[in-house]
């Protein structure tokens, strides 16, 4: 299934999209807070979720299709 640019677009201004980036933001504040607490032992793991996050905030049309 391809998805055109403004349909991509039109996803990006949805307001369940919005509120669901805005909850993904809280989230990695969270677990930038969360580093500072964790030792060694949970740090890559933690990092790992950060970096996901930041990836689905991040997506483009053309991440769909790679």
């Amino acid at each position: 299934m391809q998805v055109s640019q403004d349909e991509f677009d039109e996803w990006l201004e949805n307001p369940v999209t919005k509120a669901l980036k805005d909850r993904i933001r809280k989230d990695i504040l969270f677990m930038q807070e969360l580093l500072v607490e964790v030792g060694k032992d949970g740090l890559e793991e933690l990092q790992g979720r950060i970096k996901a996050s930041r990836n689905l905030l991040e997506v483009s049309r053309e991440d769909l299709y790679d």
